[in-house]
């Protein structure tokens, strides 16, 4: 994991890892430190906590991006329909799209197809529904009245492709619901992760997990946290844990390294892999800007 702040940035940091430090003192009274959060652009923001309580390998740090929707604009891109030869690593990635921030998307099949939708501008890039898959990242409605950008819950919500009143949708498995129940089983198998969460306000967080974690331990601390989440679904993890985001002179890049199975520690501290299809996002001013004269 590769972190360059400016000055700013620094104190900011230092902050986070004071706060971290007096959590693995002793004091489990939070199952994680407070943001400190760090304006990147419009709508988009930045920072670091530590969660002490539930991670098993590596680092407890954990980098969140905070989203107002009505300000940013996502984007879905896979290697294939970008006209890349090869799938990138998430820093490759920011530099083909230009995004300020990226972010890995959902699993894939061995011939490197999105599981689930993964839709852009209508354009299904993956395959159709997966039958167990209940959690859908929507953005950019098509009719009044929904959400800029929202978690679903294909159990309280039914669409076909024709159906969609979003422009972008990803799927991937439910981790938390508004109910407050954890959406997954427990298992000891232990790798970094991302997830995708709403909060109280409707603001949308990427969370990218520099340690490793189990998926229900990983809901837990979602759900017991002060970051006021009410909807979360994971993405891919392990290796493919991977966010990428470059702001001015700000950057911050992570890399996935922990995957403990059944079949054993196959962790790979160092290793960058390279993503077939990823996440971004903007200022949704960023395009206006662009086109002014």
């Amino acid at each position: 994991m590769k972190t360059v702040i400016p000055l700013k940035g620094a104190i900011f940091l230092t902050v986070i890892i004071l706060l971290g430090a007096g959590s693995a003192s002793g004091d489990f009274t939070r199952s994680h430190s407070s943001p400190q959060w760090m304006f990147l652009g419009k709508g988009i923001s930045f920072s670091l906590i530590s969660a002490h309580r539930y991670y098993r390998k590596g680092k407890p740090d954990i980098a969140l991006v905070r989203l107002e929707p009505s300000h940013v604009k996502l984007t879905l891109h896979h290697f294939r329909s970008h006209g890349a030869d090869e799938p990138m690593n998430a820093a490759q990635w920011q530099r083909a799209t230009g995004a300020m921030v990226v972010f890995n998307g959902s699993q894939y099949y061995p011939d490197l197809r999105p599981m689930g939708w993964f839709i852009q501008d209508g354009k299904n890039l993956g395959t159709s529904l997966v039958k167990g898959w209940k959690g859908l990242l929507a953005a950019h409605p098509t009719r009044p009245g929904l959400p800029p950008a929202t978690v679903l819950d294909l159990m309280e919500h039914s669409y076909s492709l024709q159906s969609l009143p979003f422009k972008v949708a990803v799927q991937s498995m439910m981790l938390l619901d508004d109910r407050g129940n954890l959406r997954t089983r427990k298992s000891d198998w232990t790798a970094n992760r991302t997830a995708v969460a709403e909060d109280s306000e409707g603001r949308i967080l990427i969370v990218c997990t520099q340690g490793g974690y189990t998926l229900w331990e990983m809901a837990k601390l979602l759900r017991e946290g002060t970051l006021g989440i009410r909807r979360a679904m994971v993405m891919d993890g392990g290796f493919e844990t991977q966010l990428s985001v470059r702001s001015g002179s700000f950057s911050y890049t992570l890399y996935g390294q922990w995957s403990i199975s059944d079949s054993g520690d196959r962790s790979m501290p160092g290793i960058r892999r390279p993503l077939p299809s990823v996440i971004g996002v903007d200022p949704m001013e960023k395009e206006t800007d662009s086109r002014t004269p």
